[in-house]
Order: structure tokens, then sequence, then C-alpha cells
């Protein structure tokens, strides 16, 4: 799916002119929907840490327009943002990449009752489901499953788990937890999935780090000194043990420390 993505943002990013931002216009930032990160209203961890970037230290008016994951990139080129969020370091877009301003935790989810899973190797013989392209990013081709599905539907992922029907999640954990837990206040207690079963998170790959791409470079530039800035005054480890502390009793402190 990457491949095809980035020829078409590419042959896109050759037509595209650049429009110089004046002073005090508001920041259009495509960003891509994965709650808790980017939920439908454009909160969560990563709304948070733009917030504190781009208005409170850089004083800009944003506009955070959300889209499904990945069509995100493409509105960026089509519509024009300013800005686009979670890029990974491995697609090429038109403009300028910021620092690596937020950084994701891939692991595997396993029910409480279940056998744990410590290591990748332990993911042999396992029933596993992985979001789209998740045999591909997570690097899962070397191992065993007894049974492997892709699933974009990260809601579905949760329904699976609960129900038996696989062993494991393999996701970012503060994603899983956060579709445990509207699983979880949407099912009555006599419902045939029991979504109140505990779970527990291990963070078997490694940690993924994305970064900003800003049609002006003055704006990234701007974003990468505030961001500092931020880091340096405790503000963005502030918000990530906010959503660290949310997710406690699923994540423990696997993910990444928080």
């Amino acid at each position: 799916m990457f491949g095809d993505l980035r020829r078409v943002l590419v042959l896109a990013a050759s037509l595209l002119p650049v429009w110089p931002l004046s002073a005090g216009a508001e920041v259009s930032v495509s960003v891509g929907l994965l709650p808790p990160h980017m939920d439908e209203a454009g909160e969560g961890r990563d709304a948070d840490i733009l917030r504190a970037v781009m208005q409170d230290c850089m004083g800009e008016q944003l506009r955070l327009i959300v889209a499904p994951f990945t069509r995100h990139w493409t509105e960026y080129v089509d519509k024009k943002r300013d800005a686009v969020n979670t890029v990974p370091a491995s697609l090429a877009l038109p403009g300028f990449r910021s620092v690596p301003y937020i950084v994701y935790q891939n692991g595997a989810t396993v029910l409480a009752s279940a056998k744990p899973v410590n290591t990748r190797s332990d993911l042999n013989g396992r029933s596993a489901v992985t979001f789209a392209d998740g045999t591909e990013i997570l690097g899962l081709k070397d191992l065993h499953f007894s049974r492997l599905v892709e699933q974009s539907d990260q809601e579905i992922h949760s329904n699976l788990l609960f129900a038996k029907r696989i062993d494991v999640i393999l996701a970012d954990g503060m994603i899983v937890a956060e579709y445990n837990r509207r699983l979880r206040e949407r099912k009555a207690a006599a419902a045939p999935i029991d979504a109140s079963q505990p779970v527990r998170f291990t963070a078997v790959f490694p940690p993924v780090e994305y970064h900003l791409v800003f049609r002006e470079e003055v704006m990234q530039k701007r974003f990468d000194r505030c961001f500092a800035k931020q880091t340096a005054e405790g503000r963005i480890e502030a918000i990530n043990h906010k959503y660290g502390d949310r997710y406690r009793d699923a994540l423990g402190r696997n993910y990444l420390g928080y």
C-alpha cells in the first residue's frame, strides 16, 4: 500500500506550487485519525503536543483537519494543507520534515488470563491480528503464526481478542487500550463479549518515530525550535505521561516508560 501511495505523492509533489503564510495566518494541519493520539474531534496525545508547540510557543492559530490514517497524507498534497502529521521516516512527502515529535510503541496485547508474550519468539504458534500492512511494518514474515490477519478497522481487533477468536493483537499499545475502553463502555453486563477482561501489553517491537512535514521551511524551523523549548521545560514529557496514566491498567510501564 505504501509503495503505491509514495508514487502518487511524488508525482503530485512535482505539480505543487508553494504559497507563503502571512504573519498570524491560520495554520492548517492534515492529521490522521488514530485515537487516542488523534480522535475524531481533533483531540488526543498528538493534538496536545501540536497545540503545546504551535499555539502556546509559536503563537499560531492552529486548525486540525482529521482524515483516516494514510488518507491524511494525500489530503496534505491534494488540498494544499500547511502541514501534515505522523509521517514515518520512510515516506517522502513534499515539504520540510521536522524533528521526530511523537513516538509510538507497537507491541503485543493479550488477555491477562492467557500465556504471556515476553519476546517476539513467543508469538510463534499464536493466532494474531494486526493493522493494514502490519506484517511488513512490524517485520512479522519470519514468525510462524497459526493464523495472522491484517485488519484496518482496529475496533475489530478488540472484538476478536475479547471473543477469544485470536490470541494477540499486534499494534500500538495505546491505540489498542483506547479501542478496548470504547468497547467496554458500549457493552452491557449481559453482552456476549466480556470486554471487562483485563489485558497485558508487552513492547516486543522497536519504538517508531514520526515527523511533521511543513510546506514552508520557515515553519519547520520554528516548530523544531519550539519543540526543543517545550521538551526542555518538561511540557512534552508531561503530555506523554498524562496519556500513559490514562491507560495504566492496560499498559503498565511498558509504553515507552510512561
